[in-house]
């Protein structure tokens, strides 16, 4: 009996553990919907990383109507100093998208997978564009304007690759929503 109870105990432990480890890199208020998912996605296995996604999405994201359609941010926070360039950033976002957007029956109807396209303009900042299928709201395809920032934790050898995305171009004021949207200060100790 006494075991029983040691293992019930120690799996309390881990799953009070995992959910505290687990609450998330991003900070908002509660306009923004918020969801956490593990790494390896499930939807796109290529992408090889160990942590967790953490999402934010405008709360006119799923509205066609609103400047805030597709506005939406996520964090993957990893293990592991995984440099970013232009290339894994297209490579692991076509998996990305291709996975969330084409149907499972696409071999019936032929919708073409993500085009990706990314130029660095500092070091560890990217802007680029995403071209894929909505198969959530609109049914077409769309392009996203995306930019991506990496942090790279040595203290705590982690990754965060913070990406934030929108229909709207650069200069449309939807951008300065995403100020709304701050990493947790416990991310990094550097």
């Amino acid at each position: 009996m006494k075991k029983y109870l040691s293992i019930i105990a120690l799996l309390l432990f881990a799953g009070l553990y995992g959910q505290e480890e687990n609450q998330g890199v991003l900070e908002s208020d509660s306009t923004w919907k918020k969801e956490l998912i593990k790494m390896p996605l499930g939807f796109a296995r290529e992408i090889n990383y160990e942590g967790f996604e953490d999402i934010r999405f405008a709360s006119g994201w799923s509205k066609k109507e609103s400047p805030e359609f597709w506005a939406y941010t996520f964090a993957w926070h990893v293990k592991g100093i995984q440099k970013q360039t232009e290339e894994n950033l297209a490579s692991h976002l076509k998996a990305y998208f291709d996975g969330l957007m084409l149907p499972n029956d696409n071999d019936k109807q032929k919708i073409p997978g993500a085009t990706i396209s990314f130029s660095k303009n500092k070091e560890s900042h990217f802007t680029g564009t995403i071209k894929t299928y909505d198969k959530f709201h609109s049914r077409t395809t769309i392009i996203l304007n995306c930019t991506v920032k990496a942090f790279y934790c040595n203290t705590k050898n982690t990754t965060t690759v913070l990406f934030r995305f929108s229909l709207q171009p650069f200069n449309h004021n939807v951008w300065d929503k995403f100020n709304e949207v701050k990493l947790s200060d416990d991310v990094c100790d550097d």
